[in-house]
């Protein structure tokens, strides 16, 4: 879309909020692609791990995949809304794929986790939704959109 050879795309909010903010682009929303449902973005922990409600995951070691991305900002906004206190420093940034491992394995604490994943690690190694982040307050929370670019 930058350098002009598409008029649309599908993307997410947050980067594209981010690149507007620099100059990077100049987009607009055409429509919301989806809305969040239940057992979209959820943080999920390892079977066997002691944390059994939200409030267990204060001082806990998280794994997120870019800081200030949609499933970062809905999980730091779900764990507030839950009472536990601010994340800042606790999120680790850990790609999707290597995040189930690294559960299994105890290396972090908890990881925010989106479909397909969610199923995968729930098959794979029992891992357990802690807090669903896109429940509540985020219920209908608009999620990727398509974009159209306008050359201004």
């Amino acid at each position: 879309m930058l350098n002009g050879e598409l008029q649309f795309t599908y993307g997410a909010y947050v980067p594209v909020f981010q690149a507007q903010s620099k100059g990077t682009g100049d987009f607009k929303f055409v429509a919301d692609s989806y809305q969040t449902a239940e057992n979209i973005f959820v943080i999920m922990v390892a079977a066997n791990s002691p944390i059994k409600t939200p409030k267990d995951l204060e001082h806990k070691k998280i794994a997120t995949t870019t800081k200030n991305s949609i499933t970062d900002l809905l999980a730091k906004s779900a764990m507030e809304t839950a009472g536990v206190k601010p994340l800042d420093g606790r999120m680790g940034r850990v790609p999707f794929p290597d995040m189930q491992s690294k559960l299994e394995a105890n290396q972090i604490d908890a990881a925010v986790r989106l479909k397909p994943f969610v199923t995968q690690a729930a098959r794979g190694i029992g891992a357990v939704p802690i807090l669903d982040t896109s429940q509540g307050q985020h219920q209908t929370s608009p999620s990727p959109a398509t974009q159209e670019w306008r050359n201004s």
